[in-house]
């Protein structure tokens, strides 16, 4: 019943409060008039005072209910986060009746009446009749009233606001409220500390006591409600100023209004905080924590928006002394809460005093500063970083502030403060979660992960978002600038506070020269702490008491460079401090080392600021004088450096100071001088033969004479050399180029250029000898000198162009490529002698530079040498691409011998003059040839010497299966079966002699292909089953031809190890039979010992010296003989001296070609023993080829000799003698084309019948094959050699040879020549029409078979069919050929030659099947690619091959000798890059990418740039074309990726992508889709196996082009098509297949980034239409954990996805960090936040993600999204765009913008997930009150307010909420 009671009571109280408030209104519309302005007196009588009483009375009753309240436990209102009062509790309150007022004076009534009446009731004493006490408080008295007439105060419609009474009154309103409570407040605590007396001190002091609670309470509320006013009342006064969709707000004051009123409002605070200090000794520890929390708001939150307001100026000193008061009056124990946020503390205040313009009240701060951190004692190890870094910001602050005019005591005092705090022990905290922070704010961030992996990664960040300036980055407000300054500088210091930092001084210089180059106002501010870092590393270096450590001078030097850097000095402030300082280094007095130093800082500071020349010019011009010889080196050398980057204006007089310079005693000093001349000339301000004219008049020497320059000394030699490559054309006068008319040919190269460039070429010439010789000494100082002269030389040469060089293209074009004796006597001969010289300067060069590079990178030593090896190579390979353009200007086509077509098979070879179209002769003309069979036959009919060879040649051929290998035992047994026929009755004729050997080594070479086709396990015992069976032989039938037999089988075999043991045995076998005299015949043994010698010249064997001796003795002693054992023996010795460039550099290329030239030499001599008379001639000629010195003048003097007669009893010796010159042709060629003229000429003086037509054949194709005769030389030599055929005279058989060779030369068809070669070959063997016979006849069967192809024995040692010839010529042939054979009427030796004769052309018929697998091997050894005689060109490709053949027998694969090759390798392809090559030569960089190992990555890279390069469509082709490049190139493409790894190694991965845009256009439509996606297949496993990006990126910046191309097509239409399909394919698995695997694979991780790879593709699919991507829907896949990070960066391109994918993120839990998908949940937030969106799209996101909480609640990414997404919107242009000028909240946020950058979700890949988190945290602390000016904006604010209230009523009971997630939506 007292319950009801009470219900009832209560029920009634509430009715009446309910019916007073009504009557409040009611008689406030029945006193007072509609409108103010009328003094209540002035109607109504009294009916005022009745209001007044109802106010006075209602006021009461509210107060009596909350006391009430208090009383029964039930607080009234509910206070939230942010210290303000919900009414919720009362319905009928103060605050209600104050709103419903409608006129300004009875809302001032009513706010004296309540605050009046909240002081008394605090005051009243206890009601001991009651019992209780009344413990209503100021706080819940006026919280209601306060919170509807201040804070509430916004919430006013436009229209109210837009009327200026109301403001006005509304703002009188606020003033009077704050006013009320401060004089209460004031009142109050004057009653505690003087006028409250009672006679009992308990109750007294009880009652002091709480009305100091209730104060102190007071003071906290009014300084959080400040604090809210201030940011509320900004956001609201924005409106005033902004311009959104048309509507202007006009109220201009208000936003001062709010400023004032708050200012007064902090000034009443400060004052109510000062009394208060005065009760402390009453309190019980509430008053000291109202001190501490209030001053610490204040400080942090309230302050730096006054100091930074642009609106209006306020005057804070008393504010700052009372916060100075109240922080010395706290004991320290109320001061940890602020100690623990001393980092936040120091850098708001330190941001407040950079942006405040008054000199006092940085003093102050400075002090309040002081205060507070002077209360930070603990040394504990959880507060070690953050004394670090709050030392450093205190540090950096002081040093700002010691250049202001005042404060300079204090500025040091804090600087000294910040110091020490940086020298206390810093350890780090080894908690378990250290990375769990406390705070969101940027320095609690940083402060964690100070020192850890992720420290410069994070670093990183900030930097990248300080730099980014550019759209859609906002700069950062001026408080903000302010704060960044102050962490780079806190970072700075602390990096060179001790030598244990941890950070490096160089990473904080980086980030400091980041923010100063995007914000350069700063820099002056930053000057002073880095000129007090160099200072003191100056006093430490100079210091004798410590010691100078490495760190402490670099410190030094690095601060100089950065005070000298573009960041200080473009800053005109910056820059006057930056040279005060530096300039005074400068001076007499200062150490030698920093002095120097600081000179040589000058032409960088002058770089940045031309304003500072003069000064930095006037001490470097005192310095130039100086005694201290480093001084003026250092002053010479700045002098130098500001030519180089043209900053000298006065060239007059320094001009002046270098000639005084040039004859100083300090090398240096004239090195650097010559160097300012040169950088003169560079930029014109000087001519270059003035300068060279003046320096020789000057050092007294002549730059011509080689010998004198040589004497100067090295460090002005390398200078003179460097100038040297400066030189250039005249210039022409305008009068010249006028009067020249037509025959005006363009500028001249200037004469001191002439002479500067003839120096560089004789210095390279001589010089390379010296270093040749000093090679060994390569530590020592002279040869290293000589390397960097060798720089120098090489660098000034390379930059010349081919006028400069001296090459004219006429006299490169005339010169016939081949005569290298040149004397220079003429122009003509002066500049082919330049171009020889040059070639050879770039080989030594090229030598020089790979085996010292090598040797460095082998031994690891001398880092210098390296380099200077390293830009060697490069300017060799400079020159000879410069070269190389020059000959492809000159020759054109022609640069290399004949066409070449890269078909998908093999290449051949399409020589000019030559007929040769068809690689292989028809069927039906195969089939007419003699078959083994009928060989066979012959043999078994008639076996004697002749059908036992024709036998021989018939082995290895087979009649089935042309292709087919016989077995070893087989061919071995047929040989046996005919050996002895060949032993008893053997040939004396020379020609058919050698045509017998050839059949043995037909016969060997067939043995040795079967071995090589067997089994690799049988191989040794085949081979030993060979030279056994030669043994037997040897045994069984004699030695002679069982020797030649083993020497033949010697030459077939390779130089394998498994054959080196035979091989040698065959050896010892000859060698003994010589020393034991068991050759019968002179003849056999000299064949034997010259293949014996033929086979050790594979490896330049010295013991072929000796050999060759014993040959050429027996050849000249033997006079009377034929000799042609002897010369065709030379003939073999000579053929395989060719192989390797018989005019390279090599000492075996060298040895090779001695051998040869000696050779040649013996075969001459014995040619002029056979004639009738001595000849001078010949005599010279030989001469002139021992000497190898050829002549012009020899050329003619042979062409001009009369006809040579043989004479009688040496015809056959002249024969052999043909025979053995018919081998060295080709070598001859090689060696001088004048030497091959020369020979030519003299054998073709002799008679026909001397045997001349067996070498004019061989002269001919030789001279065909390299150009050196034409197709009229031909012609003509048929013409000649078929008029004397049909005379028939002597002599008939050797020319109607020579005729059958001729025509098979000829690019004509010769029909008519071969008709009558076989119509005289029927007349002369059938006929019998014509009257010859002897040798005559024997050499017309031979003919016959020429005319069908090659014979062995002559030119070659095997027959080859001729691919043209016609069935009806070959059926003739045969059939003439066994007429003869077969008639028992002929002479033998007639029927034997013709015996033989069809064993030759049954042999033809095998070699015609084995053709393309001979041209494979020649392939393989380079010789499928010839370029023009003594061209780069050629001499290029015989390095190349000379180089691959050294790589393939490297014997180690580490070796130096091996590396020498690889260099030399890469240099030469990098010539070749921009010259279009043959098709062919993709042959060889295949070899090169198979045969080198994987870790020569460097020469695969190469291979790989070049053949990329040959894809160049604006390679220029005339004659071959490139097919084969595109061939390698796509079945390289279409490798797995495992197998093009190991073949081209990681390094060249990405160059191999990079030929997709070429290769596209080149191959078929078909393949085009499967090269594209084995590429990307290839790309995919670049990243995913090895962890590179670069092949990704190359792949898709490819696919970009072609897309571009495509679009551009058409506008401006191309060569370049691709067709339709293949383009739509490419737009496919762009949209399809790249984007599932860029989804899946391109997550960024801490081993790879991917950012360059996902802002390609985004291009590219940008360029595809689309309709391509709708009708692909990749886009709008589904989205799971695995591909959200992708699905996030494409979300740029489509609205609908990015809101598909912003879906699914909100959707998902947040997780634990301890979960795998966790990181890449947070990095796809970022990803999808980046993206700048306008408004709507922002606006619609926002409350899609707001309607996301309220279905999942807020433990979902939903609330991580939006505060990112809202994040880096606010810091874009999109809102810049709205025209905003200040942005309030930013100055007490987060400093989260920060961490805003585009790129921010790739930078934070390397970030740990819970430096993540905290990042994130930070956004959504500074999320409430962006989202509240970006809600009003877009008009969403009560939605959105509706939403947020939905949620956190819905949740606030739940526990594990995340606080800052309650404070967001509390707030």
């Amino acid at each position: 019943e007292k319950e009801k009671e009470e219900d009832i009571t209560s029920l009634t109280k509430a009715f009446i409060q309910s019916q007073w408030q009504k009557w409040c209104i009611q008689c406030e519309e029945l006193v007072l008039p509609s409108t103010d302005g009328i003094t209540p007196s002035d109607c109504n009588g009294g009916g005022i005072n009745v209001l007044h009483a109802c106010l006075t009375s209602y006021g009461y009753i509210c107060h009596l209910r909350i006391v009430n309240s208090n009383k029964n436990g039930n607080n009234g209102a509910m206070t939230t986060e942010d210290g303000n009062r919900d009414r919720g509790g009362c319905e009928c309150s103060v605050a209600s009746v104050y709103e419903s007022l409608t006129h300004h004076a009875s809302r001032k009534y009513l706010i004296r009446t309540c605050v009046s009446q909240a002081i008394d009731l605090a005051v009243q004493p206890n009601n001991n009749k009651t019992g209780w006490r009344r413990t209503i408080g100021l706080v819940d008295s006026l919280s209601a009233l306060f919170h509807s007439c201040i804070l509430s105060a916004r919430k006013m419609t436009k229209q109210q606001r837009q009327q200026q009474q109301t403001s006005r009154h509304q703002h009188a309103e606020s003033r009077l409220l704050l006013q009320e409570i401060s004089r209460g407040c004031n009142m109050l605590l004057h009653r505690v500390v003087i006028s409250y007396n009672t006679t009992d001190e308990d109750d007294a002091s009880s009652q002091k006591l709480g009305l100091i609670n209730q104060i102190s309470s007071m003071i906290q509320y009014l300084t959080k409600s400040l604090a809210s006013y201030l940011t509320q009342g900004i956001r609201a006064s924005l409106f005033s100023k902004v311009a959104y969709n048309g509507d202007y707000e006009e109220d201009t004051n208000e936003t001062s209004n709010i400023f004032e009123m708050g200012f007064d409002w902090l000034r009443d605070i400060c004052d109510i905080l000062t009394k208060l200090q005065s009760t402390m000794k009453y309190d019980n520890g509430m008053a000291m924590t109202a001190i501490s929390t209030s001053t610490e708001s204040i400080v942090t939150t309230i302050l730096p928006q006054f100091t930074n307001s642009s609106m209006a100026t306020f005057e804070m000193k008393s504010i700052y002394t009372s916060l100075i008061q109240c922080i010395i009056s706290l004991p320290p124990s109320y001061l940890t809460s602020m100690a623990k946020n001393a980092i936040t503390v120091a850098l708001r205040l330190g941001s407040l005093a950079l942006t405040s313009s008054s000199d006092y009240s940085v003093e102050l701060i400075c002090h309040l500063m002081t205060v507070i951190l002077n209360c930070d004692n603990d040394d504990g190890d959880h507060y070690s970083t953050t004394m670090l870094l709050t030392g450093g910001i205190v540090t950096a602050f002081g040093c700002v502030l010691r250049c202001r005019p005042t404060g300079f005591d204090g500025a040091s005092h804090l600087k000294m403060l910040g110091e020490s705090m940086m020298r206390k022990n810093v350890r780090r905290r080894q908690e378990e979660n250290q990375c769990e922070s406390d705070g969101t704010h940027l320095m609690d961030v940083v402060r964690y992960s100070l020192g850890g992996e992720t420290f410069l990664p994070l670093i990183g960040i900030i930097s990248a978002s300080i730099s980014d300036t550019e759209a859609p980055r906002r700069p950062l407000s001026l408080s903000d600038q302010s704060s960044g300054l102050l962490l780079s500088l806190a970072l700075l210091h602390i990096s060179t506070s001790s030598s244990q930092s941890m950070m490096k001084h160089d990473d904080a210089f980086s980030f400091l020269r980041s923010f100063l180059q995007s914000y350069p106002r700063m820099a002056s501010r930053a000057v002073p702490s880095i000129i007090d870092i160099a200072k003191s590393s100056l006093a430490a270096a100079s210091s004798l008491q410590l010691p100078t450590t490495a760190t402490t001078q670099t410190t030094l030097l690095t601060s100089l460079e950065f005070l000298a850097s573009p960041c200080i000095v473009s800053d005109p402030h910056g820059a006057h401090l930056a040279w005060t300082f530096i300039s005074s280094l400068a001076h007499e007095g200062v150490p030698t080392a920093a002095r120097s130093s600081v000179i040589r800082l000058l032409p960088a500071m002058c770089s940045s600021n031309k304003r500072l020349f003069r000064r930095a010019s006037d001490v470097i011009g005192k310095s130039m004088v100086a005694q201290d010889p480093i001084i003026r080196i250092s002053a010479t050398a700045a002098l130098s450096e500001m030519a180089d980057l043209d900053l000298l204006r006065d060239v007059e007089q320094i001009v002046g100071w270098i000639q005084n310079r040039l004859t100083d005693e300090e090398p240096a000093v004239v090195y650097y001088a010559l160097e300012t001349l040169r950088f003169l000339v560079v930029n014109e301000e000087l001519e270059f033969d003035l300068v060279i004219r003046v320096l020789e008049k000057r050092l007294g020497v002549d730059l011509s004479d080689l010998d004198v320059v040589l004497n100067l000394d090295t460090l002005a030699l390398e200078s003179i050399v460097s100038l040297m490559g400066e030189g250039g054309l005249e210039e022409e006068d305008d009068e010249d180029e006028s009067n020249d008319g037509e025959d005006a040919g363009g500028p001249e190269v200037s004469p001191q250029s002439i002479k500067a460039v003839s120096l560089l070429v004789e210095l390279l010439l001589s010089t390379h000898s010296t270093i040749k010789e000093n090679a060994h000494q390569d530590e020592d100082a002279a040869f290293y000198s000589r390397a960097r002269l060798l720089r120098r030389i090489y660098g000034s040469l390379s930059g010349y162009s081919s006028q400069m060089l001296g090459l004219d293209e006429e006299s490169i074009r005339a010169w016939d490529g081949v005569d290298s004796s040149v004397d220079g006597s003429k122009d003509e001969d002066f500049e082919v002698q330049r171009f020889l010289h040059l070639k050879q300067i770039a080989l030594t060069g090229l030598d020089f530079a790979a085996r010292q590079h090598a040797r460095v990178s082998s031994d690891g030593k001398a880092d210098e040498l390296k380099a200077i090896s390293m830009e060697i190579l490069e300017s060799v390979a400079k020159l000879g691409k410069t070269l190389l353009k020059f000959e492809e200007e000159v020759h054109g086509s022609f640069l290399f011998r004949g066409g070449y077509s890269a078909g998908r098979g093999f290449s051949e070879k399409q020589s000019k003059g030559k007929t040769e179209i068809r690689t292989r002769a028809s069927k039906s003309v195969l089939s007419s040839l003699p078959s083994p069979s009928s060989i066979r036959e012959m043999f078994d009919s008639d076996p004697r010497s002749s059908s036992a060879t024709a036998m021989f040649y018939s082995i290895g051929s087979s009649e089935s299966d042309p292709n087919a290998v016989l077995q070893t035992e087989d061919i071995l047994a047929q040989m046996s079966e005919c050996f002895s026929d060949i032993e008893n009755d053997p040939l004396v004729e020379p020609t058919f002699q050698a045509i017998q050997v050839c059949s043995l080594v037909h016969c060997m070479g067939t043995a040795w292909k079967s071995i090589e086709g067997a089994e690799e396990s049988v191989r040794e015992e085949l081979l030993d089953q060979v030279i056994a069976q030669t043994e037997e032989w040897s045994g069984t039938y004699g030695e002679e031809y069982a020797y030649v037999a083993m020497s033949a089988f010697a030459l077939s075999i390779d130089d394998s190890a498994q054959c080196w043991p035979g091989v040698t045995n065959i050896h010892k076998t000859i060698l003994e039979g010589q020393d034991n005299y068991l050759f019968e015949s002179e003849d056999t043994k000299l064949l034997c010992l010259s293949m014996i010698a033929a086979r050790l010249s594979r490896t330049a064997d010295a013991r072929v010296t000796g050999l060759i001796d014993s040959i050429e003795q027996s050849l000249l002693e033997h006079s009377g003989q034929t000799c042609f054992g002897a010369s065709f023996g030379l003939g073999i010795i000579v053929s395989y001296l060719m192989t390797g460039n018989i005019n390279g550099t090599d000492p075996s290329d060298t040895w090779r070609r001695q051998q040869a030239q000696r050779i040649i030499c013996i075969l001459l001599t014995a040619f002029g023993t056979c004639l009738e008379e001595e000849n001078d001639v010949v005599l010279r000629l030989i001469s002139s080829i021992k000497s190898g010195k050829a002549s012009k003048v020899l050329s003619q003097s042979c062409s001009n000799l009369d006809s040579l007669f043989v004479q009688d009893g040496s015809a056959q010796k002249m024969k052999s003698i043909m025979i053995g010159l018919s081998h060295s042709f080709p070598v001859l060629n090689a060696i001088s084309r004048i030497f091959f003229e020369c020979v030519l000429s003299i054998v073709d003086k002799l008679p026909w019948g001397s045997g001349k037509s067996l070498a004019l054949c061989a002269a001919y194709k030789t001279g065909i094959d390299s150009g050196v005769l034409e197709q009229k030389d031909v012609t003509e030599a048929i013409s000649n050699t078929l008029s004397f055929v049909q005379e028939s005279s002597k002599g008939f058989g050797d020319a109607l040879f020579s005729l059958a060779s001729f025509c098979r030369l000829s690019s004509q068809k010769c029909q008519q020549e071969f008709a009558v070669v076989v119509k005289t070959c029927h007349d002369v063997l059938v006929d019998r029409n014509t009257p010859i016979g002897g040798d005559d006849k024997l050499t017309s069967i031979l003919a016959g078979c020429s005319a069908i192809g090659n014979l062995p024995g002559i030119a070659s040692f095997t027959p080859n069919i001729y691919a043209a010839v016609n069935k009806t010529t070959v059926t003739d042939i045969v059939k003439m050929l066994e007429e003869m054979g077969s008639n028992d009427s002929e002479e033998l030796k007639y029927r034997d030659a013709a015996t033989i004769g069809l064993g030759i052309l049954c042999a033809m018929s095998s070699s015609s099947h084995t053709r393309n697998k001979t041209q494979k091997n020649t392939a393989n050894k380079f010789d499928s690619i010839q370029a023009k005689d003594g061209s780069v060109m050629q001499t290029i490709l015989q390095e190349i091959e000379t180089a691959y053949s050294l790589l393939c027998t490297a014997p180690s694969r580490n070796g130096t000798n091996r590396a020498v090759i690889a260099n030399k390798l890469c240099t030469l392809f990098s010539t070749l890059e921009l010259i279009a090559m043959p098709g062919n030569f993709s042959r060889i960089i295949e070899l090169t990418l198979n045969d080198s190992p994987a870790d020569e990555l460097e020469l695969k890279a190469s291979a790989a740039k070049l053949l990329v390069s040959q894809l160049d469509p604006a390679r220029r082709r005339i004659g071959f074309d490139g097919r084969g490049f595109v061939d390698l190139s796509t079945r390289l493409a279409k490798m797995l990726p495992d197998a093009l790894h190991t073949l081209v190694g990681v390094k060249a991965t990405p160059i191999v992508a990079r030929m997709l845009p070429n290769l596209i256009y080149q191959i078929p439509t078909s393949i085009g889709a499967d090269v594209a996606k084995s590429l990307w297949a290839i790309c995919r496993a670049d990243l995913n196996i090895y962890l590179s990006s670069k092949s990704m990126k190359e792949f898709l910046v490819g696919l970009k082009s072609i897309l571009i191309s495509v679009n551009q097509e058409e506008k401006a239409p191309s060569k370049r098509k691709i067709s339709p399909a293949l383009l739509r394919t490419l737009q496919k698995i762009i949209v399809t297949e790249i984007v599932s695997d860029l989804c899946s694979d391109a997550v960024p991780s801490n081993q790879v980034t991917t950012e360059t790879v996902w802002t390609t593709y985004l291009q590219c699919v940008e360029l595809v239409p689309g309709n391509t991507i709708a009708e692909a829907g990749a886009l709008n896949c589904g989205i799971n954990h695995a591909t959200v990070f992708g699905m996030a960066i494409c979300a740029s391109l489509s609205v609908k996805s990015a809101r598909k994918v912003e879906s699914w993120i909100a959707l998902q839990e947040f997780q634990d960090k301890s979960m795998p998908n966790h990181r890449v949940m947070l990095l796809s937030t970022l990803a999808i936040a980046t993206q700048a969106r306008i408004e709507n799209e922002m606006r619609e996101s926002v409350l899609s993600i707001f309607e996301v909480m309220l279905l999942k609640g807020i433990d979902t990414m939903a609330i991580y999204l939006m505060a990112a997404k809202i994040a880096f919107f606010w810091e874009s242009r999109q809102v810049n765009q709205l025209q905003y000028i200040e942005m309030p909240s930013r100055r007490v946020s987060k400093l989260s913008s920060f961490f805003v950058t585009r790129n921010l979700c790739f930078g934070a890949q390397t970030l740990t997930p819970e430096l993540l988190v905290q990042i994130f945290y930070s956004f959504i602390d500074d999320l409430p009150s962006k989202l509240a000016v970006l809600c009003k904006m877009w008009k969403i604010s009560d939605d959105v307010s509706n939403r947020a209230s939905r949620i956190w009523h819905a949740h606030v009971q739940e526990e594990g909420n995340s606080a800052h997630q309650k404070h967001f939506l509390a707030c």
